[in-house]
């Protein structure tokens, strides 16, 4: 059985509003309909997408990528003129949407922890439990009391908290047990994939619903496998977010809010027709 690891992992907190970028592990394309191109002034980001791993949202963030086409005519996307307006360097960056509507789309998270194997990650020791409970259920649980709707496993996990005063009751619990309890809800049949260098993922809004914001991974960040929706990897472009992550940027209200200091634009995020996509393929050759 596989542990957590000493790698601490946070509760999902206030959600970024912006669409973000993030690069993780290569994955190949299902079909030419499903590959999608960020066109920014720096250059041209391809991301292969993964029906197989979210296939609502996949269709849902398809249909978004066409929207304008399909309701105005023209040749712009629900993502066109906008900018990269959040920038983590070599972790993550963001664009922002072409409208304050964007961040009201609700999209369902669609998560398999099996396929991702948290049923396997199990808490090994106390260490490993007294960072959870600290770094995860005990900051959870200030919003579940404002809000009175603590967990019924929860309540009972403080109850032991309070007569042993160690986390131990922990060791044992598997990570998808624990983001059961923090909320996320999860499906079978689906091939989720990790959070890694490349990967692209619907920005969260909560444990079980997205918006339409895309964030593209600049590093391995295993501590979102299972809490984020991944739609699908980056296939070529990896260096112009790298790049663009790179950038000067200014901080604005808190560590994680980092601003390119000289603005990126995002010209647009267009659909790649499969005739397209196979001349560029022979183009290379």
């Amino acid at each position: 059985m596989g542990s957590l690891g000493r790698t601490v992992t946070r509760p999902y907190g206030a959600s970024l509003l912006v669409v973000a970028i993030l690069l993780t592990g290569p994955l190949a394309a299902r079909d030419h309909e499903s590959i999608v191109v960020v066109v920014t002034d720096v250059g041209e980001i391809e991301i292969a997408l993964a029906p197989d791993a979210a296939p609502k949202a996949v269709a849902r963030l398809l249909q978004l990528v066409e929207a304008d086409s399909e309701e105005t005519g023209s040749t712009e996307s629900h993502y066109s003129d906008t900018s990269v307006d959040y920038a983590w360097p070599l972790v993550e960056i963001g664009v922002a949407t072409k409208r304050a509507e964007a961040d009201a789309v609700a999209i369902a998270q669609e998560l398999d922890a099996t396929s991702l194997g948290l049923d396997r990650q199990l808490v090994g020791d106390s260490g490993e439990a007294m960072d959870v409970w600290q770094f995860e259920l005990s900051k959870a649980d200030k919003l579940w009391k404002r809000d009175s709707s603590r967990p019924e496993r929860y309540v009972d996990w403080l109850a032991e908290w309070e007569q042993q005063g160690s986390a131990d009751f922990l060791i044992g619990e598997s990570r998808k047990s624990l983001n059961e309890v923090l909320g996320y809800r999860y499906s079978t049949g689906l091939d989720s994939q990790p959070a890694r260098r490349g990967a692209v993922y619907l920005k969260a809004s909560s444990p079980t619903m997205a918006s339409s914001g895309l964030v593209i991974l600049l590093t391995d960040r295993p501590a979102l496998d299972g809490r984020v929706t991944v739609v699908g990897q980056v296939t070529r472009g990896l260096e112009v977010a790298d790049e663009i992550s790179r950038r000067p940027v200014t901080v604005m209200g808190g560590k994680q809010t980092k601003i390119p200091a000289d603005p990126v634009t995002v010209r647009t995020v267009r659909r790649v027709a499969e005739t397209t996509r196979i001349d560029d393929e022979q183009g290379d050759r």
